[in-house]
């Protein structure tokens, strides 16, 4: 039987990265995806444990949580964000914090980001993409000054068509990706 995976995400650009990456991870699943899209982070903190209620009762059997890391602690927001899962209907959960925002995974991979732009060089590779401050914004910059300052990158039409460009052992230089690889790996079918 395929998986059903709740998808608690801020928005639907954030999701078609998520996605994107499942289909890279698991190609030829069947996992039905639902994605609750919060609208902003601060939704997430506040109904994450209504929408995984609701989720369980939609029939996921399978819950990932995504949630900006931005300048909150990262501990702090992860025990926050198990606590309100902790009466969860679904047991196999996760909740992925990426450092700083879901951009920093494409930040890794420098060779999708020029196929995806249609950029004739690519950026130079970062050695610590998880590094990088305000990644949506950096990434902005990267693209217009790799591209003659011709090209604007928007997250909301260019995070998906990144995100199938990925190399998965680039993405995996980030520290946030291999739990969330592996969960995916381990419960989806």
């Amino acid at each position: 039987m395929p998986s059903k995976l709740g998808l608690i995400i801020e928005d639907e650009s954030d999701s078609e990265v998520i996605i994107e990456i499942i289909r890279k991870i698991r190609p030829g699943s069947r996992v039905a995806i639902q994605p609750v899209l919060a609208g902003g982070c601060a939704r997430i903190r506040a109904k994450s444990g209504a929408w995984a209620k609701n989720l369980a009762a939609k029939g996921c059997n399978l819950l990932v949580v995504v949630h900006d890391c931005d300048r909150y602690d990262e501990n702090e927001l992860r025990e926050q964000l198990d606590g309100m899962l902790i009466d969860s209907a679904i047991a196999a959960r996760i909740v992925i914090i990426p450092v700083e925002e879901i951009e920093t995974w494409l930040l890794a991979d420098s060779e999708a980001i020029r196929r995806a732009m249609n950029l004739k060089k690519a950026p130079k590779k970062l050695p610590t993409p998880h590094s990088i401050k305000s990644p949506k914004e950096f990434l902005e910059r990267l693209v217009f000054s790799h591209s003659n300052k011709e090209k604007r990158y928007v997250n909301t039409r260019h995070n998906g068509r990144i995100a199938k460009l990925l190399s998965l052992a680039e993405v995996r230089r980030c520290p946030s990706f291999p739990a969330f690889e592996a969960f995916i790996r381990q419960n989806v079918v």
